[in-house]
């Protein structure tokens, strides 16, 4: 009986007459050993894999709780770049709103200039004075 069963035993029989055979035969015997082996090997096999496990479900709950950081520092960083773009956007809606005044202007400065021209035109222009009448013989 190995440690569980050991408990277990007087629980599934309960204390009564039985009979144990004392002498088993020798064929029996090489099996019942074969079997205490192989039992002795699936238990370190069963120790094994539940120490490599509890490694995994270790490791697992230290990588979640990286996964948990980086998420965290992608939120924030995700809302400094939705920050960033915000202002950029405002920065250039007011260097459009700049752009579109600067055109406005020139446009205007065009139109007085044009203006100017037209009066400078539209104003009588004095006769060239004769300089060989003035000054000559």
């Amino acid at each position: 009986l190995r440690g569980l069963e050991a408990q277990q035993w007087p629980a599934l029989h309960p204390p009564g007459p039985a009979r144990y055979r004392t002498l088993i035969p020798s064929s029996f015997v090489v099996t019942f050993d074969d079997l205490r082996h192989q039992l002795a090997v699936a238990d370190e096999v069963l120790q094994r894999k539940q120490q490599q496990l509890a490694q995994m479900n270790d490791l697992d709950q230290r990588s979640q709780e990286q996964l948990d950081t980086r998420r965290q520092e992608l939120a924030a960083a995700l809302a400094d770049v939705e920050t960033t773009q915000e202002a950029r956007d405002d920065a250039l809606l007011g260097l459009d709103r700049l752009r579109r005044e600067l055109q406005d202007a020139h446009a205007n400065l065009q139109r007085l200039v044009a203006a100017t021209k037209k009066l400078e035109q539209s104003l009588p222009h004095p006769e060239p004075a004769l300089t060989s009448a003035v000054g000559g013989q």
